[in-house]
């Protein structure tokens, strides 16, 4: 089965889901093309093993777009009109030319990660070859950042996924969507890639770790400000923030502000390999976002026995149990986040129970290979 993935970015940082879902596809014998829409970091496909097809943002190829025009006018002219409703004159033209680009006329699939702008674009494709076309929403594009199209991207799709209940709910109560048109698929990560078993991790200081953009949504001030709480308190700690965004200077600031610079590193963006690196020599995971999809960083450190301490909102209490593999603390509150990383320096062997006990969770429920499998039913089931 010929699969082709939209994405907005390729690589792009923090999203790797579809790189690791095409991976598994590829090891069940399917072949994979991905569409980067808006380009990518081209200096990180370097070991990627699939074709990745880049489109021009600023390039109308006006000779493709008149041969197809000819050979195909009445269908075309169709499906110029319904592409100038959602993307306009020029960006229709534009987007039509690069047809020829992706070699979608003897794909079997099209899927999508993310309901974004990638992703209406494959289903805008999809429906001139007449493809079938499923899609995985996930978190702050759904609830947040909504675009004016996500009901028509829901409705559209051949099966519209996502990954947790709390967005199926929100999804039907909002656009009273019927419930069978809305699948639950959860993400998953490789348990045997993300592997550790040395607990000398958990000894003084605590070794603290956050993988996650510097956006105002993932609420990383609560982070510094529970850091600013350890230090008064006079805990032994050290801090890595992994990721970057728009508030860096900001949250540098911040950091600078309370004096912190000596216990909290901001790491920037990370690569897989050393993202995990980081991951073995931690303790503590936090995650004090204010919305949240079904994170995958928080599975990779589960996975890595890491305890994890994270806002209780949205899907991840359908990943932490409270108290017995996790921990899962109101939002917005720093204080809470102290307490609980005090609690577990005060009790060692809670800390290493719930370490041992995340990762049993994610190799029950999220591992990887078991996720993609069910994926590939929906991907079969589509045709």
């Amino acid at each position: 089965m010929k699969i082709t993935y939209f994405t907005n970015e390729f690589p792009a940082v923090h999203k790797v889901y579809a790189e690791n879902e095409i991976h598994w596809l590829q090891n069940f014998g399917h072949h994979i093309e991905l569409v980067a829409v808006w380009g990518g970091k081209k200096e990180w496909a370097d070991e990627i093993n699939f074709p990745i097809i880049y489109l021009e943002r600023d390039t109308t190829h006006w000779k493709e777009f008149f041969k197809e025009i000819f050979r195909h006018l009445f269908k075309a002219a169709a499906h110029l009109f319904l592409l100038f409703k959602f993307l306009g004159f020029k960006e229709s033209i534009k987007y039509f030319s690069q047809y020829h680009m992706m070699n979608l006329e003897n794909t079997d699939h099209i899927h999508a990660h993310f309901a974004s702008n990638a992703a209406l674009r494959g289903l805008l494709a999809s429906k001139y070859y007449q493809i079938p076309f499923t899609c995985t929403g996930h978190g702050t594009e759904l609830l947040l950042k909504k675009a004016p199209y996500l009901k028509y991207l829901i409705k559209q799709s051949h099966q519209f996924v996502t990954i947790s209940h709390y967005n199926k709910e929100k999804l039907i109560s909002t656009y009273k969507i019927p419930e069978e048109r809305i699948h639950v698929k959860y993400c998953g990560v490789d348990t045997e890639y993300f592997k550790n078993n040395d607990f000398s991790r958990n000894e003084l200081p605590i070794k603290l770790i956050s993988v996650t953009a510097l956006r105002k949504v993932k609420g990383v001030e609560y982070l510094v400000q529970a850091c600013n709480l350890l230090k008064f308190n006079n805990i032994d700690f050290q801090c890595k923030i992994i990721g970057t965004g728009e508030l860096k200077l900001d949250i540098a600031a911040q950091i600078q502000k309370y004096r912190l610079e000596n216990d909290i590193k901001l790491m920037g963006a990370l690569t897989s390999e050393e993202i995990r690196d980081e991951l073995s020599k931690s303790a503590v995971f936090i995650l004090p976002s204010i919305s949240e999809g079904l994170p995958i960083a928080v599975m990779e450190a589960m996975s890595m026995q890491l305890a994890v301490i994270a806002s209780n909102i949205t899907g991840l209490p359908e990943l932490i149990d409270n108290g017995v593999d996790g921990f899962l603390v109101d939002p917005m509150k720093p204080k809470f986040i102290a307490q609980k990383i005090i609690d577990l320096i005060h009790d060692p062997m809670e800390l290493k129970n719930i370490q041992i006990a995340a990762r049993r969770k994610i190799q029950k429920k999220f591992n990887l290979k078991d996720r993609v499998a069910d994926m590939e039913k929906l991907f079969t089931h589509a045709h």
